[in-house]
């Protein structure tokens, strides 16, 4: 967990450089899509040691169905929201799509190995680092 949030908070910092380079200015669409996709994936990467459990014992019918329900979301949101709110509405919905999916699988697979969820709080260094991380990289959104 530290390691993850720590390179997506790196990355993020440099969300708005590469606005810069890429578009040749800060572009507020571009920054507020890439912070809301990078999150996702932050979350979802999170996800990954309960999705190669899976595969190694056998449960690949739990990694089938959280990709249907990120797949069949993504599809149904993606429509009913890109018809309203066009390209936010899309990112919204493969945003939304991407944590309800991951968060059902870890939930099942949490649930399923009977993990006590209080194991789950990190130490309190470990917090600091993480809350320290985490606001560095969305300080590097911020316009200048």
């Amino acid at each position: 967990m530290l390691v993850s949030i720590f390179f997506y908070s790196i990355v993020i910092l440099f969300i708005p450089v590469a606005s810069t380079v890429w578009i040749g200015q800060y572009n507020e669409i571009f920054v507020g899509c890439a912070l809301a996709l990078v999150l996702t994936m932050q979350l979802n990467t999170l996800t990954v040691p309960a999705y190669f459990v899976n595969m190694g014992t056998g449960q690949v019918s739990e990694n089938a169905r959280s990709q249907l329900v990120i797949g069949f979301g993504n599809l149904i949101l993606g429509l009913g929201l890109g018809s309203f709110f066009g390209g936010w509405g899309v990112v919204a919905s493969y945003a939304v799509s991407v944590v309800w999916g991951s968060a059902s699988l870890f939930v099942r697979f949490m649930h399923r190995q009977e993990y006590n969820w209080d194991r789950l709080r990190p130490p309190h260094a470990t917090r600091m680092l993480l809350t320290l991380s985490g606001s560095l990289g969305l300080l590097g959104c911020v316009e200048v």
